[in-house]
Formats: C-alpha cells, sequence, structure tokens
C-alpha cells in the first residue's frame, strides 16, 4: 500500500510540473470506479478494504492479463462470482484438456481463469498471452494456439 502511495504522490508532482489540473484530494477510486461498482465487488466477494478495491481496478482497467497472487482465495472467488454469468472457463495447468477449454474460451469470447500458476507457464498460453493476432488472407483475426487457428 505505501509503494503504491509514493508511486501515486510521484504521478500527482509530475502533473502539477507539467501544469496539468489536478485535485489536491486526489483519489484513484474516484477516478477509476464509482461507488456502485464497488458495491457489486463487495457483494461478489471481494474485501472491503482499500487495498483490495485498488486491486480490483487494476485487474478490471488493465490491458494485459492480470497476474494475481492470492493465498487466501478472495480474488479467485470474487472473480468467479463476477464472471460467473458470462460462463467462465476456469483452467487447472494440470488439465490435460486445458488446450481445448481455452480456445473454446476463445471462440465464445468467454472470459478464461488460470488457477495454480507455477513460476513457468506451458507454452500453449503464450500465444493469448503475448496477443500473437494475425490477419488472415480472407481478412479475418487470428490466434495460432498449438497447431489450431481461433
Amino acid at each position: 500500500a505505501k509503494y503504491r502511495e509514493m508511486l501515486i504522490e510521484k504521478w500527482m508532482i509530475i502533473c502539477k510540473e507539467a501544469n496539468i489540473p489536478l485535485s489536491s484530494n486526489f483519489n484513484l477510486e474516484e477516478i477509476l470506479t464509482d461507488q456502485v461498482t464497488i458495491r457489486e465487488w463487495n457483494l461478489s466477494g471481494l474485501p472491503a478494504d482499500k487495498l483490495s478495491i485498488e486491486n480490483g481496478i487494476y485487474t478490471t482497467s488493465s490491458k494485459r492479463w492480470p497476474l494475481i497472487i492470492d493465498p487466501q482465495g478472495q480474488a479467485n472467488r470474487w472473480i468467479k462470482n463476477m464472471e460467473r454469468e458470462n460462463n467462465l472457463q476456469v483452467i487447472k495447468l494440470s488439465d490435460s484438456k486445458k488446450g481445448q477449454y481455452l480456445m473454446n474460451g476463445i471462440r465464445l469470447g468467454q472470459p478464461v481463469l488460470l488457477e495454480n500458476i507455477k513460476e513457468t507457464l506451458d507454452p500453449l498460453f503464450e500465444p493469448v498471452l503475448q496477443k500473437q493476432v494475425h490477419k488472415t488472407a480472407g481478412g479475418q483475426w487470428v490466434l495460432r494456439i498449438a497447431d489450431d487457428e481461433v
């Protein structure tokens, strides 16, 4: 939490030096989300403390895939609850059908949650994490996973 506060303080100094208008009581929560969304997150299992709310903001606002270190399983439960209606695909790296689940999630536009990731990740997931999409001759955007195009 202190590290994040330090980053925001530095960012505020840079904004002031660049003459970018900034309120003196800047609050990340007020800029990137609202109380209704935070309440929905809390009802879905995200703890109400400041650090958890910030983690929720980073998770839902990031352009890349969030890596969540979650020893208590709180974020895992929150994501499962939030994405239940969207047919969340939960993949354990030990599952022999993980590639099939990943491709189905992408084809159907369903969210995918990878659980219990270790220090190294199966190369199967690299094209997805690196967003290695390319355009086919027919003009369709595809992603190559193993020997299949999705």
